[in-house]
């Protein structure tokens, strides 16, 4: 026992014992009853094996050919898209006369950002605009064209030579182009004898 003395504690007090009281235990097996299985089985009891074996195999099989399908669909539309571009790619090339008659079509494409109509251009802005850099360009002997994004967020410009400026170019800054060795070789000078008749 604890004993006070005016408020203030004299001996100290025992510590009791702890004490332990057991839990129940419950166990969560699955039954054995074989005899109540299928689509009404009572609450935790399984059927026979054979049965989670065909649902497995079953969904198995549905996300199998799932698949498959998506996977099918998904080429179809590869290739209706590769078969538009082909035909794309066709009128393209037809309409167009450089190409039938170069073998090339365009060389180059800029980029330029479309600014937003509050906001004011910098000096760069004004020096770099796009009517600037097109008329360096056809001043330079280019060819061009433009037009916008699908967002309209950006003007595309694509820029082509013809191989004869190419040429001028090529010639202006000395070029280095490697050479046909088989064009280079020289004949084999004719044989003395040929010489003498």
């Amino acid at each position: 026992m604890c004993e006070y003395s005016e408020g203030l504690l004299v001996s100290p007090c025992p510590t009791p014992a702890p004490s332990f009281t057991p839990q129940p235990s419950f166990t969560y097996a699955p039954t054995s009853n074989t005899t109540s299985w299928g689509l009404f089985a009572a609450a935790g009891s399984y059927g026979p094996w054979w049965v989670s074996l065909v649902g497995v195999v079953g969904v198995t099989l549905v996300m199998g050919l799932g698949i498959k399908q998506v996977l099918w669909m998904a080429e179809q539309k590869r290739k209706r898209i590769e078969k538009n571009l082909k035909r794309l790619r066709k009128r393209i090339i037809d309409s167009d006369d450089f190409y039938k008659e170069h073998g090339y079509s365009w060389d180059w494409a800029f980029v330029f950002n479309v600014a937003e109509a509050e906001d004011k251009p910098t000096e760069y802005m004004r020096k770099n605009s796009v009517r600037n850099v097109v008329t360096k360009l056809s001043e330079a002997g280019l060819q061009t064209t433009m037009f916008y994004s699908v967002q309209q967020d950006e003007v595309y410009l694509k820029i082509r030579a013809t191989p004869e400026r190419l040429k001028v170019e090529a010639d202006r800054i000395n070029l280095q182009v490697p050479l046909n060795a088989d064009l280079l070789k020289a004949p084999p000078p004719p044989h003395p004898r040929l010489l003498l008749k």
